[in-house]
């Protein structure tokens, strides 16, 4: 077993102890260390500017509380985009909860920060309270653990093992990422007439009505139309939409005309989305024409959507109809064996 040599300070007597107690409070120093070494005010936090070693966005909050993205790449426009106000706040708040896995190193140079990576790190997060820097923090791999990122803020000398997988799931220079998840919310004055889905693959129609006042509408379809008035989506693609329908693999196209009342005279404007085949559970992914987006579908419009698509019927169990009684099986006849010959 390992042991220590010890020595109490008025005895000169040596004497050898366990190390297990002792070992315990050599790392008593790191175990009982704050590991929460963010420090952000959120209230303050108005500006959050991403950068990674490709991209840079930024996220603005608005005089009325809500959010904007800014794409601030270069060669792109930099235009705003209404943000997800419930995302950002969930991003500020994993960002000032964020806790350290260990310490990795309490007072490096400035020559050890270049050699780990800091001066071109994996990504920079920096908050303002308008033109006060509240947080800047800079991030880059870890030289041994692939499943941690170190990381280290402006104001503090420390450097922390961060996990990867949290980090990453969270923080993102993406500025779709943080694009509001709400694609198109229509006029309640509007109405969806002419809406027709096909299956591309064998040019058959599914799916065609003229009018939203035909009493033959399903519930099931009723509820397409209503998610289709406020089309949300699960989250968006960083890539534009194509409508090359054979390189994209679109397979369904969804299509139908929005009426809008106007003073003089209504106006017509036409939608499409196209979707590919679902993929497991329900994954889908969308793109629309007039968004110039692909999306990962909301799971609730793709499962309202294979309702329409799915190849195979559903069970009545499934739908909550009456199971037909089973026919009635007729008993196979009684096999007579034949007698055996008789001995003459």
């Amino acid at each position: 077993l390992k042991s220590y040599y010890a020595k109490l300070e008025n005895s000169p007597t040596i004497f050898t102890v366990d190390a297990a107690p002792f070992d315990r409070l050599l790392e008593a120093q790191k175990e009982l260390r704050e590991k929460n070494f963010i420090q952000l005010n959120a209230k303050r936090t108005s500006t959050i500017d991403l950068h990674d070693r490709t991209q840079t966005t930024r996220l603005q909050k608005l005089e009325n509380n809500q959010w904007q993205v800014l794409d601030l790449n270069e060669n792109t426009n930099t235009k705003s985009i209404k943000a997800d106000t419930q995302q950002i706040e969930n991003l500020i708040e994993t960002l000032a909860s964020l806790r350290a896995t260990d310490f990795f190193s309490d007072n490096p140079s400035q020559s050890e920060l270049e050699t780990y990576g800091f001066e071109n790190p994996l990504m920079q997060i920096t908050c303002l309270d308008k033109a006060i820097e509240l947080l800047t923090l800079k991030v880059i791999d870890h030289p041994i653990n692939k499943d941690l990122l170190l990381a280290k803020t402006k104001t503090n000398p420390t450097i922390y093992s961060i996990d990867r997988a949290l980090f990453d799931q969270n923080f993102k220079a993406i500025p779709l990422y943080y694009k509001n998840k709400t694609l198109e919310e229509l006029p309640l004055s509007a109405t969806i007439e002419n809406l027709s889905i096909t299956d591309l693959a064998s040019n058959q129609t599914l799916v065609s009505f003229s009018t939203l006042e035909s009493t033959e509408l399903s519930e099931d379809l009723r509820k397409l139309i209503a998610n289709l008035k406020r089309f949300k989506v699960n989250r968006y693609l960083n890539e534009a939409f194509s409508n090359t329908l054979q390189s994209e693999n679109w397979r369904y196209k969804l299509a139908f005309e929005l009426l809008l009342p106007g003073d003089s005279e209504d106006k017509l404007e036409e939608r499409i989305y196209y979707f590919k085949p679902r993929a497991s559970g329900n994954k889908q992914i969308g793109g629309s024409v007039k968004h110039v987006l692909t999306f990962e579908n909301n799971p609730l419009f793709s499962e309202l959507l294979y309702r329409f698509t799915n190849e195979i019927p559903y069970s009545p169990e499934s739908l909550n109809q009456a199971v037909e009684s089973p026919k009635k099986i007729e008993a196979i006849p009684e096999l007579i064996a034949p007698k055996a010959p008789s001995d003459q």
